[in-house]
């Protein structure tokens, strides 16, 4: 290859100068597109999370109900392991199996004491038995007597 010999020939085959420092606008747009996509994924976000929050409200009661009838299912079936009706259900309260039972064998020994007490019992004895009666006054049920059947004297 030859050298250029004309001046204006060498300067369209110089490279510019590259910049000394960043180019602080490229960065500025940058950091611009990414906030605006932030503030569309924060968008996103918060009506994700209301329709989520609308979705618990929702299941929150159906949730209670399950739980309810999951402790009522466990208190039935304590209640016919041990040996009791249906009737005696209203006396559980208890949430957790520990409760029930404790409660369920409270009820069995209360039964046992109503059991071992309702039996043939002596009678108390009477304070009056063995002594004779007071004899009213023979004026009074003479008077008595005659009113009722309408005698006189």
């Amino acid at each position: 290859m030859s050298e250029p010999s004309d001046p204006a020939e060498v300067q369209d085959t110089v490279e510019p100068e590259p910049a000394t420092g960043p180019d602080y606008k490229e960065i500025a747009r940058k950091q611009e597109q990414r906030a605006k996509e932030n503030h569309k994924r924060v968008a996103e976000l918060t009506a994700e999370l209301e329709a989520l929050r609308a979705e618990v409200e929702q299941l929150r009661p159906v949730v209670a109900e399950r739980d309810q009838l999951a402790v009522e299912r466990l208190r039935f079936q304590i209640l016919r392991a041990k040996g009791l009706n249906d009737t005696d259900m209203v006396f559980i309260t208890g949430t957790t199996e520990a409760d029930i039972t404790a409660q369920v064998d409270a009820i069995l020994e209360r039964d046992r004491k109503i059991l071992e007490n309702s039996g043939p019992r002596t009678p108390a004895p009477n304070p009056d038995q063995g002594r004779a009666a007071a004899a009213p006054p023979p004026d009074d049920l003479r008077q008595w007597g005659k009113k009722l059947f309408g005698k006189t004297d």
